[in-house]
């Protein structure tokens, strides 16, 4: 495996030094309290109940996680595969949320390429 880092973990890393230089009181903590909302609660949502009111509530927390003034609306998933569907925003997301190490970010990365749906990572 690569010792490089995936686009996931880079965007990570980014959106960590921005909440660095944005943010005053606790950045760390404030990022991963958002972090774990956006991927071990957000993402799963949407992995099972692919709605009008999740896709919302995914886009609601990026704002936040990403340090936007507003909310940019994603579009309604188009679930190609299923299983890649529920292994991307289930297991991956939750694992990512939990477990941010490089491997991890690079089997998220795998598994959204797995889903076929280019406007979901």
């Amino acid at each position: 495996m690569s010792d490089r880092p995936t686009g996931a973990f880079r965007r990570y890393q980014k959106r960590i030094n921005a909440w660095s230089t944005r943010t005053r009181v606790l950045p760390k903590v404030r990022h991963d309290a958002w972090w774990f909302l956006h991927n071990a609660v957000s993402h799963p949502l949407l992995g099972l109940w692919p709605s009008q009111k999740a896709v919302w509530f995914h886009d609601w927390t990026s704002q936040h996680l990403n340090l936007r003034r507003r909310i940019l609306h994603s579009p309604m998933p188009v679930v190609r595969v299923p299983s890649a569907w529920l292994k991307h925003n289930v297991l991956a997301h939750a694992a990512i949320a939990f477990f941010p190490w490089r491997p991890v970010f690079a089997w998220h990365d795998r598994t959204a390429a797995e889903m076929q749906e280019a406007n979901w990572v």
